[in-house]
């Protein structure tokens, strides 16, 4: 190592400053894969390519194994998406109250640890509204004027196929008056079924 400095090699930035200000070359710590913007290469900054491939691997081994991620990549439905989103977004949560308490509890500014709660509880709450429409929407309007269209269509089918199987028109009416007392309160036995 050396306390001189080379305005050449100043240049080519092929200089690592260490504490207390001496410089020396990459190649003189065998280091000679650092690349920089600056001549000034802090000792903290200097990575072991080995390392980094390293933590590289450890970083894509641990993305792929999150549950959203899994989730996304098996096309899981809406709901169940929905459902780890929540369960994220409250553990982030988490994390930040923490991070905030701790912010606190050693005097520092916690502006930013309370935006970015505030930020994720709004995230939250939209998701969670957003849940419960998803909710909403596969419920069986059992009212609706479709479905009692739908309904209808059906009775008639059932109708015109006990005509055409020669049962007479008699006992069609029998059979509909009898489904029609055992459908009494169909509507609150359709809600109990689901």
């Amino acid at each position: 190592m050396s306390d001189d400095t080379d305005d050449e090699d100043r240049k080519d930035n092929n200089l690592i400053v260490f504490p207390g200000g001496k410089h020396v070359k990459p190649s003189d710590v065998g280091a000679d894969y650092i690349v920089s913007q600056s001549s000034d290469v802090p000792v903290s900054d200097i990575i072991d390519p080995h390392e980094s491939k390293e933590y590289l691997r450890k970083r894509i081994n641990y993305v792929k194994n999150q549950d959203l991620v899994k989730a996304a990549r098996d096309k899981l439905g809406t709901s169940e998406m929905i459902d780890l989103l929540i369960q994220e977004i409250t553990e982030e949560l988490g994390h930040l109250k923490f991070e905030r308490r701790q912010a606190v509890k050693e005097g520092k500014n916690v502006a930013q640890h309370t935006m970015g709660r505030m930020k994720s509880l709004k995230d939250l709450a939209d998701l969670l509204i957003k849940q419960k429409e998803s909710d909403r929407s596969d419920e069986l309007d059992l009212k609706s004027p479709r479905f009692q269209a739908v309904f209808r269509v059906w009775m008639d089918f059932f109708s015109d196929a006990m005509e055409q199987s020669g049962v007479p028109s008699e006992k069609i009416d029998l059979v509909f008056q009898n489904m029609k007392a055992n459908m009494i309160d169909w509507e609150k036995k359709m809600t109990d079924a689901r």
